[in-house]
């Protein structure tokens, strides 16, 4: 795997595709969910693709989300103070190949009764509030920024009439404000913009056509469902508004 050093960061890297053919597998150009933008995020990438590889089009392309934690090292291991049979292995902060093999070798011991000398480093339970404060207050800022601010602003759409074929916007009427996605076919879809999970207003993904929450990272299809916790219900549907 090689890596750029440029600040827009780019990762390279091939995999087996069959018959001793490889893909050559790109990623870059890393957002928080909920940002606009994200097509042009997607061509950016596929431009430096091109430009460093004579890659004429992408085959496939996604948006991963990668968790961290506010020290920045996993939690592996018991999921909170009470649990005995409920393991939690998260955080791993973009490095899943190395952490997802230490999380394994580290929860095995752990079932079989054994620990570690090396557990409490990963220990879910552990507490750092020096370390951790500063990260810990900037993250639920941002949240509550979004969680009020989005409630406020005033940006978007007026009428569900500007909302192109293939694209999406929350559009506010009569106090409400609906997540609505005009399809290829122009036919209209509207689900509830507020997020099962804590109520933060969500945000059309314009690259993947999804509604993304800015605030926890849930991800729904335009017709609601659930793509990516931590919310667990779908939104709900909505009549277009006129």
């Amino acid at each position: 795997m090689y890596l750029t050093s440029e600040q827009e960061t780019r990762s390279v890297r091939t995999a087996p595709y069959g018959n001793g053919q490889r893909l050559l597998i790109v990623t870059g150009e890393a957002f928080q969910p909920g940002t606009p933008g994200v097509a042009k995020r997607l061509r950016a990438l596929a431009d430096w693709t091109g430009e460093h590889f004579g890659v004429p089009t992408l085959a496939y392309h996604w948006a991963a989300q990668d968790t961290m934690t506010t020290d920045r090292v996993p939690y592996v291991g018991p999921f909170h103070l009470g649990a005995r049979h409920v393991y939690v292995a998260t955080g791993f902060n973009a490095w899943g190949m190395s952490t997802g093999v230490m999380a394994g070798r580290l929860l095995a011991a752990l079932i079989d009764g054994g620990r570690p000398e090396w557990a409490d480093l990963y220990d879910p339970r552990r507490i750092h509030p020096v370390a951790e404060a500063g990260r810990f207050l900037r993250a639920n800022l941002a949240v509550a920024r979004r969680f009020i601010g989005d409630r406020l602003r005033r940006s978007g759409p007026r009428s569900v009439t500007e909302v192109p074929a293939g694209s999406g916007a929350v559009v506010r009427n009569r106090g409400q404000r609906y997540a609505v996605y005009r399809d290829d076919h122009g036919r209209l879809h509207a689900v509830s913009a507020t997020c099962t999970h804590l109520g933060c207003i969500v945000a059309f993904n314009d690259a993947e056509r999804t509604w993304d929450c800015p605030c926890h990272g849930s991800r729904f299809s335009p017709d609601g469902a659930v793509l990516h916790g931590p919310a667990t219900k779908p939104l709900e549907p909505r009549e277009p508004p006129a």
